[in-house]
């Protein structure tokens, strides 16, 4: 019943769980470090991913859009669902951590990852834990079986469990697919230390993620397919196009995108990682960050009370 985890994790095993029913560090160094976690968690809930969500339903189902803007809905849903889920994450191990519990970490900046097995290894990691242990390893795992049939089975019971959709099932193979690809011998051979495969790497990545999100976006198979066509741009069982790439691309719009991907990209380089940790010995510094966090706060809670409530989309699941 401890509340930050009881809906949507982090999951965690209870002989994890277990020592700080016994001992917990509870103090002014736990209760300051989870309340920054916490504050952090609620900005990218309520002022990146709500916002974003707004653009989705100035977009609408509908789909009467230009292929530019079928792009820009693909972009935005993949931020928002980043920024939601991650957000609540931020939000349970903040909490717990000013209780004294330290839950386990369930996102490593998964949209920096350069092949699906690594965007795997960062995105939703207690899920992955939980499934590696309870149904892969029991499989065979690497050592017996076939382990791409196991790695396969896996993502296919990972989308059935989102959802008992033809969508989700699609999803859930696609994945198992590329999965299997990258564990293959003629892929291993790939010499991922040349920049070119790197970003080559990175971007199909990226790609593939963001179009796979659009399952989880879209209510069934039919209007998926209307959905693609509109991407690359076939016209067909559309009707017509009612506002253009430049009615949603407002200054809005631009200015979150940016905030967003410049968010996930500086957050991962060494200035950044330097900057916070000078910031907890410098007492100019953290008077700056605590300055940051309070209006971050602030704004926050001011958005809470002017847009409409929008719950946390894994919720649903």
């Amino acid at each position: 019943m401890f509340f930050p985890k009881l809906l949507q994790g982090p999951i965690t095993l209870f002989r994890d769980f277990q020592p700080f029913l016994n001992s917990r560090k509870f103090n002014y160094e736990t209760i300051s470090l989870g309340l920054e976690r916490f504050i952090i968690g609620l900005s990218k809930k309520v002022l990146l991913a709500d916002e974003l969500f707004m653009i989705l339903e100035d977009v609408g189902m509908t789909f009467n859009i230009d292929t530019p803007t079928a792009w820009l809905v693909v972009l935005v849903y993949g931020l928002r669902l980043y920024f939601d889920f991650s957000g609540y994450s931020d939000m349970a191990l903040g909490v717990g951590q000013m209780l004294g519990v330290y839950l386990p970490e369930n996102f490593n900046k998964p949209y920096l990852s350069r092949s699906i097995s690594e965007f795997w290894n960062r995105w939703h990691m207690s899920l992955g834990n939980w499934f590696t242990n309870y149904i892969y390893i029991p499989l065979g795992g690497n050592r017996s079986g076939n382990v791409f049939v196991n790695l396969f089975t896996i993502f296919v019971i990972s989308g059935l469990w989102h959802g008992n959709t033809s969508l989700y099932f699609l999803w859930g193979v696609a994945h198992g697919v590329l999965v299997a690809i990258e564990r293959s011998s003629i892929y291993q051979k790939i010499d991922f230390s040349k920049s070119v495969n790197k970003i080559i790497g990175h971007l199909f990545t990226l790609f593939f993620v963001f179009i796979g999100w659009m399952c989880f976006y879209l209510p069934d198979l039919d209007t998926f397919k209307i959905f693609v066509k509109r991407l690359i741009g076939v016209s067909s069982d559309v009707e017509q196009i009612y506002f253009s790439f430049q009615y949603f691309l407002d200054k809005k719009t631009i200015m979150l995108l940016i905030i967003s991907i410049v968010g996930i990209v500086l957050t991962n380089t060494e200035f950044f990682k330097n900057l916070k940790n000078k910031s907890n010995n410098q007492p100019a510094l953290y008077l700056v960050k605590v300055a940051v966090l309070l209006l971050l706060f602030i704004l926050s809670f001011w958005g809470m009370n002017v847009n409409s409530y929008t719950p946390f989309i894994y919720f649903q699941y």
